[in-house]
C-alpha cells in the first residue's frame, strides 16, 4: 500500500510538471505569434519573444530549439490536426454536403482570425526550403491524407460517387489555400467574400458538388431569319 501511494504521488507530481510545461509552451507560442504578427518573422529574434513572454532568453530554448521551431509549432497549432481528425471520424454519418460546408467554414474562419500571423509566416516558408519541407511533412501532408481517408471511407460507403480521391483531396486544400493567398495579397473581391466565411463556404461547397452547373445560364432569345 505504501509503495502504491508513492507511485501515485510520483505520477501526480509528473502530471503537474507536464501541465506546467504545456502552459509555459503555450505562453511562449502566444508571445511568438504576437511578435511575428507585429514585425514579421525575419526581423524577430528569440530575445524579442522572450521579452514579450516576460521570461529569460534561455527559457525559450528549453522548449524550442530555434525560431524556425516556433514557426512550425504555430503552424501546427493553427492546423489543429488532432481535432480535425476527430471531427472527420465522427462526421462520416453526416450528410456529405453539410460536412463539407462546415469544414470549409471552419477553415475559412480560422484563417480570417489569424490573417496577420499567416501573412507574417508565409514569406518564411517560401524563403526557407528546409522549413518549407518540414511544414509539408508535419502539417500539409497529414492534412491531405486525412481528407483522402475521409473521402475514401465515404466512397466505400456509397455516399459519394467514384472519384480520384487523391486529386479531390488536393483540390479542396488548394482551393482554400489559393483563396487565402489572394486575400493576403489584398485582392479586394476575395477579401470582401472572406468577411462572411459561412456564405463563402456555401458558395465553395456548391461549386465543388455542382460545378458551373450551379449557375444557370441566361436564356438567349433567338430571332428567326426574315424570309425574303
Amino acid at each position: 500500500m505504501i509503495e502504491k501511494g508513492i507511485n501515485m504521488a510520483t505520477q501526480d507530481a509528473q502530471s503537474r510538471r507536464e501541465r506546467r510545461a504545456s502552459r509555459r509552451r503555450a505562453h511562449i507560442l502566444d508571445a511568438a505569434a504576437s511578435v511575428f504578427a507585429a514585425q514579421g518573422v525575419h526581423y524577430t529574434t528569440i530575445k524579442d519573444i522572450a521579452v514579450a513572454a516576460d521570461i529569460a532568453d534561455g527559457t525559450v530554448y528549453n522548449y524550442f530549439e530555434s525560431k524556425e521551431d516556433l514557426v512550425l509549432a504555430l503552424l501546427d497549432r493553427l492546423a489543429n490536426l488532432d481535432e480535425r481528425r476527430e471531427v472527420m471520424e465522427h462526421s462520416l454519418q453526416e450528410d456529405v454536403r453539410v460536412f463539407f460546408t462546415r469544414h470549409i467554414a471552419d477553415r475559412l474562419t480560422l484563417t480570417l482570425e489569424n490573417k496577420t500571423l499567416i501573412a507574417a509566416v508565409l514569406p518564411e516558408l517560401l524563403s526557407s526550403p528546409a522549413l518549407g519541407q518540414r511544414y509539408k511533412q508535419v502539417v500539409v501532408r497529414p492534412g491531405i491524407e486525412m481528407m483522402e481517408q475521409h473521402l475514401a471511407t465515404r466512397q466505400d460507403a456509397g455516399q459519394i460517387p467514384s472519384i480520384d480521391v487523391p486529386v479531390a483531396s488536393r483540390l479542396v486544400n488548394a482551393t482554400l489555400l489559393g483563396l487565402a493567398v489572394m486575400a493576403l495579397f489584398g485582392e479586394e473581391v476575395t477579401e470582401n467574400m472572406w468577411s462572411d466565411p459561412q456564405a463563402l463556404a456555401n458558395v465553395i461547397t456548391a461549386f465543388i458538388f455542382d460545378g458551373l452547373n450551379a449557375v444557370s445560364p441566361p436564356k438567349v432569345e433567338q430571332s428567326l431569319p426574315e424570309s425574303s
